[in-house]
């Protein structure tokens, strides 16, 4: 069994809600749940009236590799297409859910 510790909570310098993990097997992972609740200042609320928004989709959790030093490691070595999660989860996955379904069956 797979046991994690929680580093740090809001990592700042990457998304908010991006926590960062140790794993007893010397692995590191940044775990991003997006936040939908960020608020909008006032001064802008009438001009973000004007704009018309399709669709709203909720954003995704993702599990990232990482190094000791939090700094993220692709997960499919190629950088030229973007940042690339080790595992996505649907919307609403929290922090422990994602790293219990990425881990197996993980423990803190």
């Amino acid at each position: 069994m797979t046991t994690y510790e929680l580093v740090a909570e809001r990592v700042s310098h990457l998304a908010p809600c991006t926590n960062f993990y140790s794993l007893d097997d010397g692995r590191f992972l940044m775990v991003t749940v997006p936040v939908d609740d960020i608020p909008v200042p006032t001064e802008l609320i009438g001009f973000m009236s004007t704009i018309k928004i399709a669709e709203v989709v909720p954003g995704r959790t993702e599990v990232y590799l990482c190094d000791e030093y939090g700094t993220l490691i692709d997960g499919d070595g190629d950088p030229s297409n973007g940042m690339t999660p080790l595992a996505v989860f649907p919307a609403g996955t929290t922090h422990v859910d994602a790293l219990a379904a990425f881990l197996g069956d993980a423990e803190a």
